[in-house]
C-alpha cells in the first residue's frame, strides 16, 4: 500500500478566513503505526455535539486506546447510536446545561466537539449568533470547566465569517486566554474519502510543553509521518468506491447534509446529481439509482458495521435517520489521522 499524503494545509490567522485545501484524486489513507505496548493507557475523551461517534472511530481507526469519558448528546437518534455501542459511558444532555463537576475527578486528555453548523452554513438562514441553535459558548464553557490537554472542533467553512467573524474570533479568543495555543485549518474530506466536504477543524494545545497545533497538522498531512506498511483492517473500510469500471458517476460523492438533500428522495437538480448512481448491472444494463445507506457511511470513513443493530423505539434505523446522523458526522479519516499526528509527536500527556 502506497504511503498517503494530503494536500497542503495552510496556516489560518484571527480575523482571517482559513485558506482551502485544494481537493485531488481520492486515496487510501495510511496513519502512523502504534507501538506494541501491553497493557496501553487509554486517551480519556469527552465529546460533545457527539452525534453517531465520530470521534471514537477515529481513534479506532487511527488504532489508539481511549476512554469516552462522557458524552453529550441530545438528539434521540444519535443517543440511540451512542447507549449502543457505549452503554457504559454517561449522556450528559444538553452540554449548555450539562452538569461538568460531575467530571471534577475526571483528567480529560481530549475534548471533542462538532457543534452545530446550522447557524453558520451558507445553506441556511446564517443566524450565527443570535441562532438558538449556537452553541460555541457552551462549548466554552465545558473547555474552562474540564481544562482538557486538546480540543479539536469542527464547523463548516462559513463559521469564519459568520456574525460578521465574531464567532470564531471570540472562540479562538477565549481559548487563547485559557491558555491554549491554537490553530484553524479548512480541510476537504475528499483527498481521504470518496466525499467532497469542506470544513474548518481548530486544534488547541494547552500549556506550552509538547507539539503545537501547528505541528500537528503539518504531520496529519503527511499521512501521519510515517512509511511503515500498516495492517489493512483499520482503513479498508475508507477506501474508494467511487472510481469503480462499473459506475460511471459520480467520481465522488457531494457534501453529506442531515436533511439527507439528493439521499433521501432522488436529486434532479444541482448537487442532488452528486448523489445519482450511474451504473452497469450484469444483466440489466446501465441503470441509475440513489446512494445505498451503506455508501454513505463509508463515504464519511465508517466501518460498514458501525450502525448494525441500532434500533430506536425498538425498530431499526430508517434510512431517513441513518441519512441525518451520517450528513452530521464528522469524516472520519480526518480525525483520525489528526490524533495519529499527536502520537507520532508525542502529544499525549500520559502516552497510549
Amino acid at each position: 500500500m502506497t504511503n498517503y499524503k494530503t494536500s497542503k494545509i495552510a496556516k489560518a490567522e484571527v480575523g482571517t478566513t482559513p485558506p482551502v485545501v485544494k481537493p485531488r484524486r481520492q486515496r487510501r489513507p495510511q496513519l502512523d503505526p502504534m507501538p506494541l505496548i501491553s497493557d496501553r493507557t487509554p486517551i480519556n475523551v469527552l465529546s460533545l455535539c457527539s452525534g453517531m461517534g465520530s470521534d471514537a472511530a477515529a481513534f479506532e481507526l487511527a488504532d489508539i486506546p481511549h476512554k469516552l469519558v462522557a458524552v453529550s448528546e441530545i438528539d434521540p437518534a444519535a443517543c440511540a447510536v451512542l447507549t449502543h455501542k457505549f452503554p457504559e459511558t454517561p449522556n450528559l444532555g444538553n452540554l449548555n446545561h450539562a452538569n461538568w463537576s460531575a467530571l471534577h475527578d475526571q483528567e480529560i486528555d481530549i475534548l471533542t466537539a462538532g457543534f452545530p453548523c446550522q447557524p453558520h452554513s451558507s445553506a441556511g438562514h446564517r443566524k450565527g449568533l443570535d441562532d438558538s441553535r449556537e452553541c460555541s459558548a457552551g462549548v466554552l464553557r465545558a473547555i474552562a470547566k474540564v481544562h482538557p490537554d486538546w480540543v479539536l472542533l469542527e464547523n463548516v467553512p462559513g463559521f469564519v465569517s459568520s456574525s460578521g467573524g465574531r464567532a470564531y474570533r471570540r472562540l479562538l479568543a477565549r481559548l487563547r486566554r485559557q491558555g491554549y495555543d491554537c490553530e484553524a485549518k479548512i480541510i476537504d474530506a475528499i483527498d481521504v474519502l470518496p466525499q467532497r466536504r469542506r470544513r474548518v477543524w481548530i486544534l488547541g494545545h494547552r500549556g506550552t510543553s509538547g507539539p503545537s497545533p501547528a505541528e500537528v497538522f503539518a504531520v496529519a498531512a503527511s499521512g501521519g509521518g510515517c512509511d511503515a506498511s500498516r495492517k489493512e483492517k483499520p482503513v479498508r473500510h475508507a477506501a474508494a468506491t467511487a472510481q469503480r469500471p462499473d459506475i460511471h458517476h459520480p467520481v465522488a460523492l457531494g457534501t453529506l447534509t442531515a436533511s439527507g438533500s439528493g439521499v433521501i428522495k432522488a436529486g434532479m437538480r444541482g448537487s442532488e446529481l452528486d448523489f445519482l448512481v450511474v451504473q452497469d448491472i450484469e444483466g440489466h444494463g446501465t441503470i441509475v439509482r440513489r446512494t445505498t445507506s451503506l455508501e454513505i457511511i463509508r463515504a464519511q470513513g465508517f466501518p460498514d458495521d458501525w450502525l448494525d443493530s441500532v434500533t430506536w423505539r425498538d425498530k431499526p434505523l430508517s434510512r431517513t435517520q441513518i441519512a441525518k446522523l451520517v450528513g452530521n458526522a464528522w469524516p472520519v479519516v480526518v480525525p483520525a489521522l489528526i490524533f495519529a499526528a499527536i502520537n507520532k509527536l508525542g502529544g499525549w500527556k500520559h502516552p497510549p
